[in-house]
């Protein structure tokens, strides 16, 4: 008994250790985490986290076994910390946004599309860039948040007075439903979340942009706040999510009742 004993201490340290190994973090790294808090990207829902942004973060966080720490604000505060290399990463977010020192990862692209007072659009006209040129129609945006107009269609709008900025999505959505701007132009998870929550649609025209290309959309990851290997190891979980399905899965929490919507408004030439 007494030479059981004697080798059974070496056995049940090393048992011990390997549970210490197992518990350990995997990533030592503590990342800062951009999130632009303006729904469908990040806001709460009965106490609970959601958005494309927090889950799609979240997910790559998990797989990289990393700590990490939110860095919450409006479009603007967050796009600004992030130039100011305060922040790790921030999407999702176009590449026509550009920072210096940073990668892009792309994740997927997407139609541009309108959301029109009803009153206000043409009958046959399917256009989001005919009724950008429209004099008498004004469009809201957020603040820095202009990813669905292009340099030329924000430099028409701001000379014509025509273009209002807003802190987040609930005011600019809030804005168009209150008849203070006429139409929106942004993407399927923003309609999806707003449409029937904040404004009815059987007023509204929802069109697709079809006379221009798809947008590119994914995360800005930092150069200066990481070295080579970290910036590899983030692209190489982006891409893996992406090529996995995990990119479309959560994307499609937020924008399918929205697609449903858009076939809605092409079967009836546009209206809601």
């Amino acid at each position: 008994m007494r030479k059981i004993y004697l080798w059974g201490i070496p056995v049940v340290l090393i048992f011990f250790f390997l549970q210490l190994v197992q518990a350990a973090p995997v990533c030592e790294r503590h990342y800062v985490v951009g999130f632009m808090s303006t729904p469908p990207v990040y806001f709460y829902k009965s106490g609970k986290k959601l958005g494309v942004g927090y889950e799609l973060s979240m997910e790559a966080v998990k797989r990289l076994g990393c700590r990490y720490t939110e860095f919450v604000g409006s479009v603007s505060s967050v796009l600004t910390a992030f130039s100011r290399n305060q922040v790790d990463f921030v999407g999702p977010i176009s590449n026509r946004v550009s920072f210096d020192k940073s990668e892009f990862v792309e994740l997927w692209r997407s139609k541009r599309r309108l959301l029109i007072r009803k009153e206000k659009s043409v009958t046959g006209i399917a256009s989001p860039s005919f009724y950008v040129k429209e004099s008498k129609l004004v469009f809201g945006a957020l603040i820095r948040g202009n990813f669905y107009l292009s340099k030329e269609e924000i430099e028409l709008l701001q000379n014509q007075n025509r273009l209002k900025s807003f802190i987040n999505g609930d005011d600019l959505m809030r804005a168009l439903k209150e008849g203070r701007i006429d139409a929106v132009i942004a993407g399927p998870s923003i309609f999806n979340h707003y449409l029937d929550k904040v404004v009815q649609t059987q007023n509204y025209v929802l069109l697709d942009d079809l006379s221009t290309g798809e947008m590119v959309w994914g995360f800005y990851l930092s150069k200066s706040r990481m070295n080579s290997r970290e910036l590899q190891g983030l692209i190489s979980v982006f891409r893996n999510m992406k090529n996995d399905g995990s990119v479309e899965r959560i994307l499609q929490k937020y924008q399918a009742v929205d697609d449903e919507l858009r076939k809605i408004s092409m079967l009836t030439g546009g209206q809601l």
